[in-house]
């Protein structure tokens, strides 16, 4: 069916927001089709799937707009508290704490149904296909870290598991990991999905003139203190009276409206934007904080390239023709 689309002449560009799996062989096609991509993030499940969408981004340099849903990096809040603590607003980074707090995924209902259809319909419980919950949620934080400093971790250790969690699937529902980025800046993350209450996104940095912080408010405390004006706690009386008054409670307000405009301005101006190596950038960080966890040993960046992982969904598509 996406090749049907693909040789639909009167197609300029295609959002790929198909499971994780699918990504590399769909932007593949997208680019031989000549048409702009607006790929889902992330790029692929495995290693050799990244290294697929690098080669894509290569051959479209200057040619199409390829972008990566990474809406944060557009929340006019979050683009400003970066650039302060690349200015040095915080002074030296000395770490980093992020956290991605989520709820426990129902499964959609499987009676009656292959394995492969009640794979697809619950694709988020399988780490085949949607790559787990580090590449599916925790990436996000992930990506505000490698935009933020600006650079690849050296290694990763980590732990994890499946806790509490039902016997459909076999994606882990939490992960704690210890990235080492050059400089010894040291990055903790922790990713869950349990109970039955989301919790909060996190992405603080910590420096030697001061904390850099962002959930769903964004500011900076210390020598160089600064406000994005967004609601820090929405249950405070007074932060009541502020969004009565129309001040925003959430930095990612204008994330997708900033990011759609992007995507169609680069294709009307011809100025194209290619994300191809900073959504690789960020999904090799979540691979490799998943390898070290699954090993249960410190696993470098390098090593984490050179296992040209492959994860095969195992998926019977034939009964579908």
């Amino acid at each position: 069916a996406y090749m049907e689309l693909l040789n639909n002449s009167e197609v300029e560009a295609v959002l790929i927001a198909s499971p994780a799996y699918t990504h590399p062989e769909f932007v593949e096609a997208a680019v031989a089709a000549g048409v702009h991509i607006y790929c889902e993030k992330p790029v692929a499940i495995d290693v050799q799937g990244v290294k697929r969408i690098e080669k894509a981004g290569q051959s479209i340099n200057g040619k199409l707009s390829m972008v990566v849903g990474f809406q944060i990096r557009h929340a006019t809040a979050y683009q400003e508290m970066v650039k302060r603590v690349q200015e040095g607003a915080i002074g030296d980074l000395v770490t980093a704490q992020l956290y991605y707090l989520a709820s426990g995924l129902p499964i959609h209902p499987i009676e009656n149904m292959s394995k492969t259809e009640a794979k697809i319909r619950n694709q988020f419980h399988f780490r085949s296909l949607s790559g787990g919950i580090l590449l599916d949620q925790g990436i996000h934080m992930l990506d505000v870290c490698s935009w933020t400093l600006q650079r690849k971790p050296l290694l990763a250790m980590g732990s994890g598991g499946r806790d509490h969690n039902n016997a459909f699937g076999d994606a882990w529902n939490n992960y704690q990991i210890i990235y080492k980025y050059p400089n010894d800046i040291k990055v903790s993350f922790h990713s869950t999905q349990l109970g039955p209450n989301f919790g909060d996104v996190c992405a603080r940095f910590l420096g030697t003139k001061g904390t850099a912080t962002a959930h769903y408010s964004v500011f900076i405390d210390g020598e160089n203190a600064w406000d994005s004006g967004i609601l820090r706690h929405k249950g405070a009386s007074e932060d009541r009276e502020q969004q009565a008054a129309g001040v925003f409670t959430s930095a990612l307000h204008d994330s997708n409206e900033n990011k759609v405009k992007s995507f169609i301005g680069s294709i009307q101006s011809g100025k194209y934007l290619n994300e191809a190596n900073s959504g690789a950038t960020s999904t090799y960080t979540a691979i490799l904080g998943r390898m070290a966890a699954e090993r249960g040993e410190q696993v470098l960046w390098d090593a984490m390239l050179n296992s040209n992982e492959s994860i095969n969904p195992n998926l019977n598509l034939a009964q579908f023709d």
